[in-house]
């Protein structure tokens, strides 16, 4: 990959080739414009705000986009490639989560003000309490999947003693009061999902399986579209005890424009997580070695300059950016906050007893969906 602009070209890998395209579970969801107001069509795509923040206090984390990028290859991705990430986060307003970040990317994190979101796992050593010093963002993880599809257990708080409020208390009071993400991996459980929001936490996350994650070939955990509807269902049944606040929703899962992130966005979620695209749009060549040891890519990006790797990477964010406001401008919605599945209108009778948007033809939400 040698020019800014080649993401391009190796998107449509991801999506498959015009004749044989790959299929996106977001494809049976349409948007709709809101109901008719004086001021609607007066909605410029650059007034759209797209802002969102994660937990409480003084100064929370805020994004500039509901984007979250992440390098999602076991931490191999070469030197030029994180510092690209790194760049392009700084640049647009993102989030960047890394599950083994260096002391010297946090030092840069810190230096630029990125919001750095850290994932901790099984691991405990002594680098990964460093990184919870520089965080934004602290990740919990429940359950996790390994590079040949097995799941493991990170934290054991699997259970209905309490146990997973006292993991993220003691997380919240390590890593100083940063907000605290509780992802739940590729499970449905919906008793899981409540546990979790009782926790106390700031975000769950539910890891759901991508069209090009090798979790996605054993079929394990729900897709990005039932994962936002699961998440979205099991908090509106939910009890709450006085004083917790709802938690953010965020997802994860093969996510490639901006019109899917706005279909995500209205379907309920508040943050969406980037992997294989931006991996696309700094050259990675999807060859499924990250987990082998380091990244085959990397002898080969002496020539390429890392600053040009990130003008590759915030091209592809401006175009997602940019594809998220037309998309929201058109619904007549000021803010990604805005959507709501009243934008949205299911293709097919499945779709619509998945997450609750009206069928279409039958224009109505399903019977199922009205208790």
């Amino acid at each position: 990959m040698t020019g800014p602009y080649t993401w391009e070209e190796v998107l449509p890998e991801m999506a498959g080739s015009p004749e044989v395209r790959a299929p996106s579970p977001w494809d049976a969801l349409s948007l709709l414009g809101g109901l008719p107001k004086a001021d609607r069509f007066l909605i410029q795509p650059d007034t759209v705000d797209l802002t969102v923040t994660i937990g409480g206090g003084d100064e929370p984390p805020r994004l500039e986009l509901p984007l979250v990028l992440t390098d999602n290859s076991c931490g191999q991705l070469s030197p030029h490639a994180r510092l690209a990430l790194i760049q392009a986060t700084h640049r647009r307003g993102c989030a960047l989560r890394l599950e083994d970040p260096t002391p010297d990317l946090i030092d840069l994190a810190r230096e630029l003000g990125v919001v750095l979101w850290v994932v901790l796992g099984p691991d405990r050593t002594e680098a990964v309490v460093e990184a919870l010093e520089g965080a934004a963002i602290v990740e919990l993880k429940l359950t996790s999947v390994g590079p040949d599809g097995e799941m493991s257990s990170a934290v054991d708080v699997l259970d209905a003693e309490g146990s997973m409020r006292a993991a993220v208390e003691t997380m919240r009071s390590v890593a100083r009061g940063v907000p605290i993400v509780l992802n739940v991996g590729p499970i449905t459980d919906r008793e899981v999902l409540r546990q979790a929001a009782r926790s106390g936490v700031d975000a769950l996350m539910v890891q759901a399986a991508s069209r090009n994650s090798r979790m996605h070939a054993d079929i394990v955990g729900p897709g990005p579209m039932a994962a936002v509807a699961s998440m979205r269902r099991a908090l509106s049944r939910t009890k709450f005890e006085k004083g917790d606040t709802v938690p953010k929703l965020v997802v994860s899962g093969g996510f490639k424009d901006g019109v899917e992130m706005v279909k995500a966005l209205a379907l309920g979620a508040d943050l969406v997580v980037l992997g294989t695209a931006p991996r696309l749009a700094l050259g990675c060549i999807l060859c499924d070695d990250c987990g082998l040891g380091e990244c085959p890519k990397g002898p080969h990006t002496a020539a390429t300059s890392w600053k040009t790797e990130a003008d590759g990477l915030v091209a592809f964010v401006d175009r997602i950016a940019n594809q998220a406001r037309s998309s929201l401008s058109r619904m007549g919605c000021e803010g990604g906050d805005q959507a709501s599945l009243s934008h949205l209108e299911a293709q097919t009778y499945d779709v619509a007893a998945v997450t609750g948007a009206a069928l279409a033809g039958y224009g109505e939400v399903l019977p199922m969906w009205h208790h």
